[in-house]
């Protein structure tokens, strides 16, 4: 089996406010999604290894299938280019 790396995108547990995939707010949605594809875009120069990323968190009285919902369609539109590609992205 092949040796492999994992490049982490995070330089902090979520990366903060108004970084929040799952943000009820879809301006903070977008600007995190945003902000996570230039990452990937990066990350994809640097190494063709696994990237992690944390998806986002529920917020205060905003349910736990709202969270996860905002938080799978960010993962899938920002991990797509490295899909489209067949590197790996967890």
């Amino acid at each position: 089996m092949a040796e492999q790396s994992l490049v982490s995108m995070l330089s902090a547990p979520g990366r903060g406010a108004e970084f929040n995939v799952s943000s009820p707010i879809q301006e903070e949605r977008e600007a995190a999604t945003g902000q996570n594809k230039k990452l990937v875009v990066l990350y994809a120069e640097i190494s063709d290894n696994i990237m992690l990323s944390v998806a986002g968190w529920q917020v205060f009285e905003k349910t736990r299938t709202e969270a996860r919902n905002w938080s799978i369609a960010a993962v899938q539109d920002i991990a797509k280019p490295r899909w489209d590609t067949g590197s790996p992205c967890a």
